[in-house]
C-alpha cells in the first residue's frame, strides 16, 4: 500500500472491478493460506513472527504460536494447517495445526536451514536445501531423503518452492 502496510486484499481475476480488503484491521500480513470459504491461516510480521487464524466474516483473529517460519500449508486430507515452529536458531520443526479444534502436533523437524515447503496431493513433504530437493512421507520414512541435486546446473541454493493443486507441477526458486 502507499504507506508500506502489509494487508490481505483480493483481486478480481476477470472483468473491471475495484479490489476488496479481506480484513481490514489485520497487518502486517507476510503469507497467508486459505483454510475455507471464511477462515484463514495469517504469517503476522513482528517479534516474533506469528501465525494467526482469522474468520472473514467478522474480522476477528486468534493467535495461535510465535517464532514461526513464512510457509503455510494446508495439510492433504485433513482440517489441518502445517508451518515451521522455530523452537531455537538450530530446532526447527514442522507442525501442524488442527484449526478448528486448536490442536498443534508435531511433523518433522526441517532441513537445517530451511523453512519453505510444500505437501504434495498423496501427502509427501518436500523441502529445499542448499541445491537439493529432499522428501519426507510421514508414518513411512524415517527422515529426509533427497530426491534431487541441481548442483550440476549452477544452482547453489534453493530458497522457495510451490506445487500446482493437482499436483503436476513443481515451481523452485534459486539464487
Amino acid at each position: 500500500e502507499k504507506d508500506q502496510t502489509q494487508r490481505l486484499w483480493k483481486f478480481p481475476v476477470s472483468g473491471p472491478a475495484e479490489p476488496e480488503l479481506v480484513l481490514k484491521n489485520v497487518k502486517p500480513v507476510g503469507y497467508h493460506c486459505w483454510l475455507d470459504q471464511d477462515w484463514l491461516a495469517l504469517f503476522i510480521l513482528g517479534k516474533p513472527n506469528t501465525l494467526q487464524l482469522a474468520q472473514v466474516s467478522t474480522g476477528d483473529t486468534i493467535r495461535i504460536e510465535g517464532n514461526i517460519g513464512r510457509s503455510l500449508q494446508k495439510v492433504p486430507g485433513r482440517e489441518a494447517v502445517s508451518f515451521v515452529y522455530k523452537e531455537s536458531s538450530n530446532n526447527w520443526q514442522i507442525r501442524q495445526l488442527n484449526w478448528k479444534g486448536r490442536q498443534i502436533s508435531p511433523i518433522v523437524k526441517t532441513l537445517e536451514g530451511s523453512e519453505d515447503f510444500v505437501w504434495t496431493s498423496d501427502g509427501t513433504l518436500l523441502m529445499c536445501q542448499g541445491s537439493a530437493l529432499y522428501f519426507y512421507k510421514p508414518n513411512v520414512t524415517s527422515s529426509w531423503m533427497q530426491l534431487a541435486d541441481f548442483s550440476s546446473s549452477g544452482i547453489k541454493q534453493l530458497t522457495r518452492l510451490a506445487i500446482d493443486p493437482k499436483g503436476k507441477t513443481l515451481a523452485l526458486v534459486s539464487q
